[in-house]
Order: structure tokens, then C-alpha cells, then sequence
């Protein structure tokens, strides 16, 4: 049966012997590798020769793989010219399950295709993705060895997969160059506290502080620490030159929440005298005793209380309001003649002239003076207003 030979050939743009992206997308390794935070679930990429090695235009070249855990495996290239390529699974080989500690070799020894390295020199980036659901990716054209998924790198990897990453996953990233052999230098990677997780361009390298020998160019590497959030730093490696890479580490605040309710909606809440808005209400708080006060615009009562903040906390309180405040408007009553009595919805408050305070709302106001026609009708008292009402008398004739 022939071999077929699948052609590795990647049309690379080379600046200072690195990877060079479209001008138009203006993006980075550091956007597109994606880099897995420390874990049991790892996955080895090699190939055969050593990492950054030089291949000859035309020369085999073979992929191995190897994940902890049994997963589906997912083997990508990203060209310089902003293209997602997709080298394994592919048209000769769709099965990309492997089991546990087993190494996959690209291609298969048993399969009928060899790949083969070709295009102008450069830098070649390879990316796995082993994960224990199989990836949703767009439908590939079976007429095409090495299919193009995207010419969008950085929406591929931010749309596509990232958002697909969400568990039970891990990557690992690797390169190798055509036709040129590339200039090196060292890098010292250190961290404050030591101990940290570092990865350089996706793949792991240790811990800090370390001393690794990189092709000179621009590269990222991302430090892991556990309970502090994790730093990512851009250096640049010069030939033959010590470049020093350091992460201080800051202790993250510790925070919790308080959730405040109240029974009606609308309540004011202040922490430590400060407004913070109306019911209801979650804040963030970092560790510490506070001092609470609610009100309501409409009630009488005012709660004040003590609470404290630890992390990861969510401390909930609701406060109910029951006595409305009493919103008093000001009435002024004149008759002509005077002495008339008052009633304001059927209750007696007093003879005209009369000033009495009461309650905003409609009511209805009645004067009654003996030998004259009773005097009835509808009025509407607002809060912190004064409203005067003169009435003349009919008398009885």
C-alpha cells in the first residue's frame, strides 16, 4: 500500500530567529498558548528530536504524546501568519483517545502517512490539549490533511476552546526550528516567596528558583504559587546574555460578603458610617469588625449592629419595618362667621379658626355652625406644606 506524506510547511515570518504574528490580529504567544494552572493531570509533548532542535527542509518529523490520564488528545499549530492548524486528530487518524501513561506517536507506525518538514526557515509552535470531554471545533474538511480551523488565532483559542476548558483539562507546548539553528541565552527565574510553579511559553519548567537555557526572542512565563494569585511575565532572551525574570508575590486580601435585606424594599445602608446604597444590597468586604446601620425613608426604626468579615464569609441579615414615619402636613381652617366646628373625615379636631397638624392624604372636611348649611368637601394634604382653606357659610334661611 503507498505512503502518503504529509507536508509540514508553515510559511513562517522570522524577526530576531521568534515567532512573528499578523500585524492585523496584534497578538501574542502569551494570548493564544493556553498554559494549565498545577495539577495531577499532565501531558508530555516531545518530538523526535529534542525541544528547539534545527530540522532540514524535507526531513521526518514524528509528534509523541503522552497524558496522566486517559483523555482526548488535540495536537495544534499556530502559523505566523494567524492560522490554527490542526495536526492530530486528522483524515488518517480521527481516533484521538488515549489512555493513561501511554505515549501516542504522530504518525502511527501502523498508519499510511508520514509527515515531513518543509517552508521557509523559522520557528514552528506546537500546541496539545489533552481533556477528558472531546472539543466542539468547526467541521473539517476531510480533502485536507492538515486542515486550517481558523485564520483568528486569539478568537479561536478565547471562543472556541478556552470557554470549552472548564474542567478535567491540560496543555503542554513545544517548538522546533526549520532550516536555521538559533541563538541562546539564560534565564533566571525567580519568585518572592520560592517555591513557585513556573511555565515558560505553556510548558512547565519547575520551580523557583530555576536556571534554563532559552533561544534568544521574546517569550512569557507564568508563575503559580498556591493562595496567591498567579503572575505572568514578558521577557526577552539576548544571545549569549543572563536575563533575570522575577515574581513578588502580594498576599491576596482576604474578603467576604454581607447581604442585606429588608422588608419593605428601599432601606439605606451604611457600613462604618459610609452609605453604601439601598436593600437590597451584597458587598465585598475585606477581613474585619464592622459597625451596620439601615433605615428606611418611610419608617421610625433604625438598626445598628456589629458584624465581623472573615474570608470566604457571606453573612446575611434582613430587617423588617413596620411603624411608618408620620409625614405631617399643616392645615389652616377660617370661617366666616367664625366658631364653625371642624371635622376631617368624621373626626372632630376643633371651632375656626383652627390649626391643626396631621397626617399627609385625602380627607374629607365638613364645617358645621347652627343656622347655617353645612359646608362639605375634599382636600389633599402634603408633607411640610402649609394650606389654608377660608370658607363663607350659607345661613339657613
Amino acid at each position: 500500500m503507498r505512503s502518503r506524506i504529509l507536508v509540514l510547511g508553515f510559511f513562517l515570518l522570522i524577526l530576531t530567529n521568534s515567532l512573528v504574528f499578523a500585524v492585523k490580529e496584534d497578538i501574542s504567544l502569551e494570548k493564544i498558548i493556553i498554559v494549565p494552572k498545577p495539577s495531577e493531570f499532565k501531558v508530555d509533548l516531545w518530538f523526535d528530536k529534542k525541544e528547539g532542535a534545527t530540522y532540514k527542509p524535507g526531513e521526518d518529523f514524528t509528534v509523541f504524546v503522552k497524558p496522566s490520564h486517559s483523555s482526548y488528545i488535540y495536537v495544534f499549530d499556530i502559523t505566523p501568519d494567524g492560522e490554527v492548524r490542526l495536526l492530530f486528530p486528522n483524515k488518517y487518524e480521527s481516533n484521538n483517545f488515549v489512555s493513561a501513561n501511554t505515549i501516542k506517536r504522530i504518525p502511527d507506525p501502523q498508519s499510511q502517512y508520514s509527515l515531513k518538514v518543509s517552508g521557509k526557515p523559522g520557528k514552528e509552535i506546537v500546541q496539545v490539549i489533552a481533556v477528558k470531554s472531546k472539543l466542539r471545533l468547526v467541521p473539517i474538511p476531510l480533502i485536507e490533511e492538515i486542515p486550517i480551523l481558523s485564520r483568528e488565532p486569539l478568537k479561536f483559542f478565547t471562543d472556541v476552546i478556552k470557554k470549552q476548558l472548564l474542567e478535567d483539562w491540560t496543555s503542554a507546548t513545544s517548538y522546533f526550528y526549520v532550516g536555521i539553528v538559533p541563538t541562546q541565552g539564560t534565564v533566571v527565574l525567580e519568585s518572592e516567596p520560592r517555591g513557585a510553579y513556573v511555565y515558560v511559553d505553556g510548558r512547565y519548567r519547575g520551580t523557583t528558583p530555576l536556571r534554563i537555557t532559552l533561544d534568544s526572542g521574546d517569550h512569557f512565563a507564568v508563575f503559580y504559587l498556591e493562595g496567591y494569585e498567579p503572575i505572568v511575565r514578558d521577557f526577552e532572551v539576548k544571545s549569549n546574555r543572563v536575563t533575570t525574570v522575577e515574581a513578588i508575590f502580594e498576599k491576596p486580601k482576604r474578603t467576604g460578603r454581607i447581604t442585606i435585606r429588608s422588608e419593605p424594599l428601599g432601606a439605606q445602608v451604611y457600613v462604618n458610617g459610609v452609605y453604601r446604597g439601598t436593600t437590597p444590597l451584597e458587598i465585598t468586604l475585606e477581613e474585619g469588625e464592622y459597625e451596620l446601620r439601615v433605615v428606611h425613608p418611610d419608617y421610625v426604626e433604625e438598626y445598628k449592629l456589629n458584624f465581623g468579615i472573615s474570608q470566604g464569609s457571606n453573612v446575611v441579615y434582613t430587617f423588617p419595618f413596620y411603624q411608618k414615619k408620620q409625614k405631617l402636613g399643616t392645615l389652616e381652617i377660617y370661617s366666616n362667621p367664625l366658631g364653625a366646628k371642624v371635622f376631617l373625615n368624621g373626626k372632630y379636631y376643633g371651632d375656626t379658626p383652627l390649626t391643626v397638624q396631621i397626617n399627609e392624604g385625602e380627607y374629607e372636611l365638613v364645617l358645621i355652625k347652627e343656622g347655617y348649611r353645612a359646608y362639605v368637601t375634599q382636600i389633599e394634604v402634603d408633607a411640610n406644606i402649609r394650606q389654608v382653606v377660608s370658607v363663607n357659610l350659607t345661613r339657613i334661611e
